[in-house]
């Protein structure tokens, strides 16, 4: 560990290994993996994953992870202030960044800690407090959300969120976060194009890589897919974290006519993400709300056009030639779907090389690394 380099205090539930949890912990991951030349990471999770597995590692010490980060995945009996403050009394933390909003280990638990060591804190939402997340379970989480607010001194809180809409519905739930709120995008994964002999003369092959939950609306998908008369593959990859959505969504899978081909793949390893994303001829996922989605973004990486809702950070796609961002009201995902299965072969070139630019530009234009060292250095 370098001792000039600022020392960040990480929490969140889930850490790699662990990866059905989703979009969140490929962000922080993505976060240490860029950042570490900067910053020295020491990372705090459960020793588990979104389905309870057990993770293969030792549990409730440091491990090494990267270059020079640190993690320590915490058993259910040692996820308290005391073992905690054990655990980080020898290291001069500067900052306390906290990922999530609803989890008394990782939210409610570091905020105590700061106050009694009177450190900084960061806090990211991850879109937990974007009106469309609050509008799930909203009695429970309005209490929950009240008694935190009593948690917390606006003016020793920094706030980070990725979208301008995030910005807008965390200003509405609190208006006097409008000042201690920075918004930074999510770090995403970026890489070279993979080779890909995928040809649009195929039987058209629509993906989408999520945690199947009513977020992601994945019915609308179904329900559009029963209305193509022509061949067409549907591919989902993702653990299944709303057994009663998924009921819903099997009974419609039933219904699908025999020439469209539906499979579910179940869960897998996010670097497995981009060689399943890069054999789709398009990406699909008209998700409720997203702050960023790793999922998509990939699709962009790879060349894949998408068609996705118009409530992410995703924009006047069509216009870029990449995509479709769609009203989730009426027939715009239908019209997106039939579009993209009628598109020549040498139109899809170019929407392949639209969808590339997106990613490019996001990271040439994003300026990533000195906005997250001014958040954690709160400059």
């Amino acid at each position: 560990m370098n001792q000039h380099k600022p020392k960040i205090l990480v929490f969140y539930d889930y850490f790699d290994p662990a990866y059905k949890a989703g979009g969140p912990i490929r962000s922080i991951v993505n976060l240490v993996r860029y950042m570490e030349d900067e910053i020295d990471f020491y990372i705090i999770a459960g020793n588990t994953d979104h389905d309870g597995t057990v993770l293969e590692v030792e549990s409730d010490v440091w491990l090494s992870y990267g270059k020079s980060s640190k993690v320590a995945y915490l058993r259910p009996a040692s996820r308290n202030l005391t073992f905690v403050q054990s655990l980080i009394e020898d290291i001069p933390i500067n900052l306390i960044y906290v990922n999530g909003i609803y989890s008394p280990f990782t939210t409610i638990l570091p905020l105590r800690l700061a106050k009694k060591w009177k450190k900084k804190v960061a806090i990211a939402p991850r879109g937990m407090l974007q009106k469309t997340s609050r509008s799930i379970k909203p009695i429970k989480k309005w209490f929950y959300l009240f008694a935190l607010r009593k948690l917390l001194i606006p003016g020793s809180v920094q706030w980070q969120v990725t979208t301008q809409q995030e910005f807008d519905d965390l200003v509405d739930w609190w208006p006097v976060l409008k000042r201690r709120t920075k918004l930074i995008g999510n770090v995403p994964h970026f890489s070279p194009l993979l080779n890909r002999n995928t040809e649009k003369k195929e039987v058209i092959k629509f993906g989408t890589v999520a945690l199947i939950s009513p977020m992601k609306n994945i019915h609308l998908v179904l329900d559009a897919m029963n209305e193509i008369k022509v061949p067409v593959k549907y591919h989902i990859y993702g653990p299944i974290k709303d057994r009663e959505y998924w009921e819903q969504c099997q009974k419609l899978i039933n219904k699908l006519p025999v020439h469209i081909q539906f499979t579910h793949h179940g869960a897998i390893p996010p670097p497995d993400t981009e060689k399943v994303i890069r054999d789709f001829h398009f990406y699909i996922q008209p998700s409720r709300s997203e702050n960023f989605g790793h999922s998509i973004f990939e699709a962009f990486n790879q060349g894949v056009p998408v068609i996705i809702s118009d409530q992410t950070p995703w924009r006047n796609l069509a216009t870029k030639k990449a995509g479709w961002d769609v009203s989730l009201k009426g027939e715009e995902l239908l019209k997106a779907i039939r579009q993209a299965i009628e598109m020549q072969e040498n139109e899809y070139r170019e929407w392949r090389k639209g969808a590339r630019k997106i990613a490019e530009n996001y990271m040439s234009e994003s300026h990533l690394k000195n906005k997250y060292l001014d958040l954690f250095q709160d400059r």
